[in-house]
């Protein structure tokens, strides 16, 4: 695969969730996982910018990730259109689907961790 047919890949999977940002939300959040994808090593913030070549960003992109806001729905509905049709989808007979719960607060005996 060359760099070109990567990134028409990339950008198949990232423009969809642009419904879901503000203008600069997105910008950040295209950073963000970009990073994470480019990154074999520590899936940290910082290590995400390190591999972009874009240190300098940690305190936007952190600030993102602390206080972004983005529309859940369009997030969702989008990820789990995508995940239904990736290559690879079933996972011993069952479909795999995504959202995200990390803005909310869980705790109790109940959850792990809490």
């Amino acid at each position: 695969m060359n760099a070109t047919q990567l990134w028409l890949i990339w950008q198949g999977i990232l423009v969809p969730l642009a419904v879901g940002f503000t203008c600069r939300g997105r910008q950040r959040f295209v950073e963000w996982v970009t990073g994470l994808a480019l990154n074999v090593e520590e899936h940290t913030i910082t290590q995400s910018l390190v591999g972009l070549g874009r240190p300098g960003d940690w305190k936007a992109l952190e600030s993102f990730a602390e206080y972004g806001a983005w529309r859940g729905g369009p997030v969702t509905r989008t990820l789990t259109r995508l995940t239904g049709t990736a290559p690879g989808r079933l996972w011993h007979g069952y479909h795999v689907s995504a959202g995200d719960d990390t803005k909310v607060h869980r705790s109790g005996d109940h959850v792990w961790g809490a």
